[in-house]
């Protein structure tokens, strides 16, 4: 199957024009016109991932975050991001990124469903499209209990082993937003919704403070804590919509140890 089939099916559910604006999704390497005949479905493209579709001889690796982001003026050995640029390129594997687009459409409803939320809303919209907002993150009304039970409840579904929490765990709950990733500035869309608690990744020391003193209970779950999730449900998806290509997932696990 060509590249821009593959492309083209992925966009289906996550069209590009669904990405922040400042976002890069879309082929960040390659050609659109190669045949592929091996994916590999990762969170990012580190050194280990790249490793793994050179080892599977697979020829397309799908990631959630772009492996380019700011502006390059060099690609070359010295660099970081070069490296794995070269390397992607001389092993013919061509590289594709599913992000915002994927937390607006997928993501988001993804992780709110996982968590038990139910009719949740958009807790930050970033689009309207037939009249119904679309966007980062839910946030919905829960049954009344502490922060505790949920955060047990989060680390159950998403079979996390620790999670950071600014602010009381014995507080009571009775609206829960989730948004994962960054969770940096959602606090704000988060207390503007009225939520009791905020489940994200990425907070910060600062960030935690003010959002415990506005009177909101946060728990950083981390940034892959959260997302991990894009790679079965990709990888799943494709392999119904690309049945004659082989699927390999590559997780590469939380990139930091607590000791």
């Amino acid at each position: 199957m060509e590249c821009k089939k593959i492309i083209e099916i992925i966009e289906k559910i996550c069209p590009l024009s669904a990405a922040c604006p400042w976002d890069n999704p879309g082929l960040i390497v390659g050609d659109a016109d190669a045949e592929i005949y091996g994916i590999v479905v990762a969170l990012d493209a580190t050194d280990e991932v790249i490793d793994a579709a050179i080892a599977q001889k697979a020829n397309l690796l799908i990631t959630h975050h772009p492996l380019i982001f700011g502006k390059i003026s060099k690609i070359n050995t010295q660099d970081t991001v070069g490296k794995r640029l070269m390397k992607l390129i001389r092993s013919g594997i061509n590289c594709y990124a599913v992000h915002t687009n994927f937390d607006v459409k997928v993501m988001a409803q993804l992780a709110a469903s996982m968590l038990g939320l139910e009719a949740p809303e958009v807790l930050e919209v970033t689009a309207v499209t037939d009249g119904i907002p679309e966007g980062i993150g839910r946030v919905s009304d829960v049954y009344e209990s502490t922060a505790k039970t949920w955060i047990e409840k989060l680390k159950a579904s998403f079979e996390l082993e620790n999670v950071i929490v600014y602010g009381a765990t014995d507080k009571i709950v009775k609206r829960v937003a989730i948004s994962p990733g960054s969770g940096k500035g959602m606090a704000e869309h988060a207390l503007q919704k009225r939520a009791d608690l905020l489940i994200t990744g990425d907070i910060g020391h600062h960030d935690g403070i003010d959002a415990v003193e506005a009177g909101l209970t946060v728990v950083d779950a981390g940034h892959y804590g959260l997302e991990y999730i894009f790679i079965d449900y990709m990888a799943k998806y494709l392999e119904r919509e690309c049945s004659d290509v082989r699927m390999v997932t590559c997780k590469a696990g939380v990139p930091y140890k607590i000791v």
